[in-house]
């Protein structure tokens, strides 16, 4: 470089970072928190503290999310180069001259800033959607005093990391009745094994730690219009339909097989109810799937991330038409596996004599905003409930068609 050419560069780094320091000068005097230490010297933390210091932001996963109030919304990498780019295209270093310059309008300044603003708000994904339910007026949390669940709503702060917007309200009186109709295409004895598995969900880490392997994957069995998927569209609407994945047992199987992609949405799953799966057999061979019932640990890779290692901290149903063969041990399928059979049909017209054709109402399958008001509140009232149940007595597997099942398929198998 020669010499002129040399000298005009310094000096455009010295008025590079004296105009620093004027915009610190001017974000001090702007800054009403007594309590931020940070240091504001350098342009990236500039660029933080002008992009990043109004509201609280983290990162997980490499995902930028901020805190909208009662959530965290996830910001695209493509939305913060955009504004980070205006930032540094607009961020004018002047010289004693009062010629003006753009030192930091370069695709490498942007990159840095986001690389910066990532490691600085960075935490695990396994913080994410904790334990409770995040409502419109508050964070539901299951409190266990002695071996009782008491819930307590609490108001939402940034140190919540829920990343579903919460779409219901919590309404500890809320009206069963149209949640009892949805619930009556079980029987009871089955309505309290799917609620308590369900109500595992809300603080998983802690029935496994006082019920052991109680909570099992649930299979769903069951042709027409029988309330499966309705069921799993309230669970859904309770978690902000973010909170609940739709892993199936083909990704399970594909796992097993090495290719560990489809399981990354499990790692801040609470609920994953698939409702579409293939008729697969050797249920009882997939390998991953017992990990997960069991909460064991699991491996995920996405492309171009690197690999991440996580304990799964989610319950696990899988909707089928019909009943999956067994043929592993039946002691090993027991500890893991339930069959729930959904032998009630919502018809439009049931017949008066038959007990298992049920009055239809379309807004069970159509009408979201039925759904979230109607019988929502009331189904989140049953799983805090049921969650009480389960951690006082467990979980009465008795009623399941499991095992008459297992026998039959055996027994079909010898002829």
């Amino acid at each position: 470089m020669e010499t002129p050419e040399f000298i005009r560069a310094l000096e455009q780094e010295i008025h590079a970072a004296v105009a620093e320091r004027s915009q610190l000068a001017e974000l001090k005097n702007t800054d009403n928190s007594s309590n931020d230490e940070d240091p504001v010297v350098s342009f990236i933390q500039i660029a933080f503290k002008t992009l990043y210091g109004d509201k609280n932001w983290i990162c997980a996963e490499d995902r930028l999310y901020w805190h909208t109030g009662n959530h965290y919304k996830h910001s695209p990498d493509d939305t913060e180069r955009r504004r980070i780019a205006n930032f540094c295209n607009s961020f004018v270093v002047e010289n004693e001259q009062g010629k003006k310059s753009y030192p930091y309008a370069s695709p490498s300044s942007v990159k840095k800033v986001l690389e910066w603003a990532k490691m600085r708000t960075g935490i695990e994904a396994e913080l994410l959607n904790p334990p409770g339910i995040n409502c419109t007026n508050g964070i539901v949390r299951p409190v266990l005093i002695g071996n009782k669940v008491i819930p307590r709503l609490d108001p939402h702060t940034p140190e919540d990391y829920f990343i579903y917007e919460p779409l219901i309200e919590y309404n500890p009186n809320a009206d069963t009745t149209d949640c009892d109709r949805l619930l009556s295409c079980l029987d009871r004895p089955q309505q309290e094994i799917l609620l308590r598995n369900l109500a595992a969900s809300l603080d998983l880490q802690t029935v496994r730690k006082l019920r052991g392997r109680e909570v099992k994957a649930i299979i769903a069995v069951g042709l027409g219009s029988n309330g499966k998927d309705a069921l799993r569209e309230c669970v859904s609407i309770i978690y902000g339909e973010n909170g609940l994945t739709s892993v199936s047992l083909a990704d399970f199987q594909l796992y097993d097989e090495g290719r560990k992609f489809n399981l990354a949405p499990l790692i801040h799953s609470r609920v994953n109810w698939a409702s579409e799966n293939p008729q697969t057999s050797r249920i009882d061979k997939i390998q991953s799937l017992k990990l997960f019932v069991t909460g064991n640990k699991l491996h995920c890779e996405r492309k171009g991330k690197d690999h991440i290692e996580f304990t799964p901290q989610a319950i696990g149903l899988f909707n089928l038409n019909e009943t999956p063969s067994f043929q592993g041990v039946m002691k090993a399928i027991q500890d893991r596996i339930a069959v729930l059979e959904f032998k009630k049909t919502f018809e439009k017209n049931p017949d008066p004599n038959n007990p298992q054709e049920l009055q239809a109402d379309p807004r069970f399958a159509y009408d979201k905003e039925f759904i979230r008001t109607k019988v929502a509140p009331a189904f989140l009232n049953k799983m805090l409930q049921a969650l009480n149940d389960l951690i006082e007595v467990g979980i009465d597997y008795e009623c399941t068609s499991y095992l008459s099942i297992f026998v039959q398929k055996k027994i079909n198998n010898v002829i």
